[in-house]
C-alpha cells in the first residue's frame, strides 16, 4: 500500500507538489499522466526516497519514507 497525506514540495519559492493526497491499497501496475513540467517525476522520485518532501507524509506499506530509508521496497526508472 502507497498512501501520500498531505505531501508537499518546494523547490526554492517554486511549489513543485501542493498538498497531494493518495492512497493506492492494491498491487498492481498503475499510471500517472499530466503536462510536462507538472511534478510527476518529483512525485515518483520522492516515493521512491530519492527525495525528501518538503511537508506531509509518504508511506509504503506502514513504513515512513526518506531520503535516510534504505529499502522503501519501490523502484524507480
Amino acid at each position: 500500500m502507497i498512501e501520500l497525506k498531505q505531501v508537499t514540495k518546494k523547490c526554492g519559492q517554486a511549489t513543485v507538489l501542493k498538498n497531494i493526497t493518495l492512497s493506492i491499497e492494491e498491487p498492481g501496475i498503475y499510471c500517472l499522466l499530466g503536462r510536462n513540467g507538472t511534478g510527476e517525476t518529483t512525485l515518483l522520485k520522492s516515493i521512491a526516497g530519492y527525495q525528501n518532501i518538503t511537508t506531509g507524509t509518504i508511506q509504503v506499506d506502514g513504513k515512513t519514507i526518506t531520503t535516510s530509508t534504505l529499502d522503501t521496497g519501490v523502484s524507480f526508472l
